[in-house]
């Protein structure tokens, strides 16, 4: 803590550091305690089929190795292709 007319201290800001280093490791398993009771129902729409149409960049090749990821976990079927910027 500060003594009166002095202003933050190195001891403060450490101790601050420390418990927000704390904060940051301990949330992602709160998140996922507090997700894991959501009635978010993933599988929705499963059975369904979505044609995407990319456009040839990295960021689209990002996306179509995430398509199996992303169809085991929702059971949309994904049809992907990708076209280059310029025809």
């Amino acid at each position: 803590m500060t003594e009166k007319g002095k202003g933050l201290t190195r001891r403060d800001t450490l101790r601050a550091a420390g418990a927000l280093g704390a904060t940051a490791l301990f949330a992602p398993s709160i998140i996922r305690a507090a997700n894991a009771q959501s009635s978010f129902n993933w599988k929705r729409f499963a059975g369904q089929k979505i044609d995407v149409l990319y456009v040839k960049n990295t960021r689209a090749d990002l996306l179509v190795a995430k398509n199996k990821e992303f169809e085991a976990l929702t059971g949309i079927q994904v049809s992907a292709e990708a076209i280059p910027e310029q025809q």
